[in-house]
């Protein structure tokens, strides 16, 4: 057996030791956006025809279930996020924030011809951080409604544009992580929109999810080879698992989000209506 095949056998068997399958847990849709709470609460959007319903997943003496929805007429594209008691979601035509049974919608940015596809509340900036797919760039949005440009994307060969965006915290400095969609590309930003590094990824194209422990190592789904990837805060990599029973489902895999305390990572399988749970080797 020749070096490089012994390589890829000990990459394989340390993926499978370090990346255990859990759990599937059942959808009554197709699951897009995963978004964790302040209270340590996971939550998911169930993308409808004409709207879309944001589910608590609950954990009940290991037995998961789909806690009571949250359904938002219009919520067609399924991003949102969490601040203080207020479900914050992009619609088409307007950024709203609800309460948490969906009532009391306040408009706090109207959207024209905009391509925004990812908010997130990021605590280091006491403001939410939205991905402007149309115009290439990081934006800023104040809880009154004020919007500034925080990030431009670099011009990049094929077209790569920012997809998701997070916060980061390790040894008391805070980053923004950004990936390109159809790119290879994965950039760290500080909180004052100064691009700090920049990591190329092992494959082009197909990143589209990205999660991270307490230790700043980096978590990326990959749609194109239904897989995720660990990597070190240097981005180095130190594993790929390919998911079990998804290699031939290409844009199958969706979103992620990680459960630092208990260390399993929740994993969208959007062709069949599912997330997947994973439980991750913390040593």
């Amino acid at each position: 057996m020749e070096i490089s095949e012994i390589n890829k056998k000990t990459a394989e068997l340390k993926a499978r030791y370090e990346f255990r399958k859990e759990k599937n847990i059942p959808m009554p849709g197709m699951p897009y956006w995963l978004e964790k709470r302040q209270d340590n609460t996971f939550w998911v959007s169930l993308r409808g025809k004409n709207n879309t319903t944001v589910y608590r997943v609950e954990d009940h003496d290991q037995q998961y279930l789909t806690g009571e929805g949250i359904s938002m007429e219009g919520f067609n594209y399924g991003a949102f996020t969490f601040h203080h008691d207020r479900l914050i979601s992009i619609r088409q035509g307007d950024i709203a924030s609800f309460d948490m049974k969906g009532n009391c919608p306040e408009i706090l940015r109207r959207i024209d011809n905009e391509k925004l596809t990812c908010i997130r509340f990021v605590p280091g900036l006491g403001c939410f951080l939205l991905v402007n797919l149309s115009r290439q760039r990081l934006e800023t949005l104040s809880e009154e409604g004020k919007s500034e440009v925080f990030f431009s994307y670099p011009a990049a060969p094929r077209g790569s544009v920012p997809l998701y965006a997070m916060t980061y915290w390790e040894q008391g400095r805070d980053y923004i992580h950004v990936i390109g969609l159809g790119g290879d590309q994965l950039l760290r930003i500080d909180l004052s929109g100064n691009l700090v590094e920049s990591f190329t990824l092992e494959r082009k194209g197909g990143w589209f999810g990205l999660a991270e422990d307490h230790h700043g190592n980096l978590f990326l789904s990959n749609r194109e080879t239904a897989s995720v990837s660990k990597l070190d805060p240097s981005g180095n990599p130190i594993f790929t698992a390919l998911l079990p029973g998804m290699e031939q489902a290409a844009c199958g895999i969706g979103f992620i989000a990680l459960d630092r305390e208990k260390y399993r990572l929740y994993v969208c399988d959007q062709k069949k209506n599912r997330i997947l749970l994973y439980q991750i080797n913390s040593l």
